[in-house]
């Protein structure tokens, strides 16, 4: 076997054997800046949306106008924001002009040129229009969290860090899990920042597998080698899937057992430990 397959490459032809070469070294560097720009841009916007929604948790004046805001990233067209943050991180744009007149001397930072900052100038695209999307989820399951069992937790003494920790995370799982695995799916397909931007560039330090692809296709017109790259990603994202999905399905089962008399034992459970919690500090 393995001499049929040796006698089968050394008879392929050489542009065959250039594309199995870039196969194993753009391809997989394409996949590895996808995966680090999905889990920087989805943790982030987790962090800030989590933080947003306990803030937003209660009611104050001009709490309405505020939200709104704030979900008005989410509604502007991604080829727009791409644009608008072209313009900010240029050179002389508005963003080294307001660091310098913070710092009080001229700044000059390469934003979209410089191969160790441009991921991150992308990211940064993404994580302001997607925020919002990431609040709204997160602060509707906080508003749906029953709050007797909150506050009879606040009753008996436990703090708030204690009843977020004991009480509204474990409930909060199912949503926190949907919100992560929506974000990543959606971030691992990410072209908007990084083509416009920088169309992948300088160089390849921005270029994500959709970037990737794009340029296989649509510049260097390889259609048997983008599709056989478009495979091998379906392939990863297929086994990726199913261990995304486990979690959730392991919520769900835990959400059915609650729903048929589980949940008083849990809860109360959860109460005791917080209350224990509370006592040791």
């Amino acid at each position: 076997m393995f001499l049929i397959l040796l006698s089968g490459l050394v008879a392929l032809p050489e542009d065959q054997l250039n594309q199995a070469r870039i196969l194993g070294a753009g391809f997989w560097h394409a996949m590895w800046l996808t995966a680090w720009f999905t889990g920087a841009a989805v943790g982030v916007e987790f962090l800030l949306g989590f933080g947003l929604a306990l803030l937003f948790l209660k009611e104050f004046r001009g709490r309405g106008l505020l939200t709104l805001f704030f979900l008005l990233p989410m509604m502007v067209v991604p080829a727009v924001s791409g644009f608008i943050f072209f313009m900010i991180f240029q050179v002389d744009g508005p963003l080294n002009l307001g660091l310098s007149a913070i710092l009080g001397h001229t700044v000059t930072i390469q934003w979209l040129d410089d191969p160790g900052i441009v991921m991150w100038s992308a990211i940064t695209v993404d994580i302001w229009q997607w925020t919002p999307l990431m609040f709204l989820i997160l602060l509707s399951g906080l508003v749906a969290l029953p709050e007797d069992q909150l506050n009879q937790a606040r009753i008996l003494g436990a703090s708030f860090w204690h009843r977020f920790r004991y009480l509204m995370l474990p409930m909060l799982k199912p949503i926190i899990l949907i919100a992560l695995i929506i974000r990543s799916i959606e971030v691992f397909k990410v072209f908007d920042a990084p083509y416009l931007l920088t169309q992948g560039g300088p160089g390849d330090a921005s270029t994500t597998i959709s970037v990737y692809l794009y340029r296989a296709v649509i510049i260097d017109t390889r259609w048997g080698f983008a599709s056989a790259a478009a495979i091998i990603v379906l392939i990863i994202v297929s086994f990726a899937g199913i261990f995304a999905v486990r979690p959730i399905e392991q919520a769900q089962e835990e959400t059915l057992e609650e729903l048929v008399g589980a949940e008083t034992t849990e809860v109360g459970q959860r109460l005791e430990d917080a209350i224990a919690a509370e006592a040791r500090v």
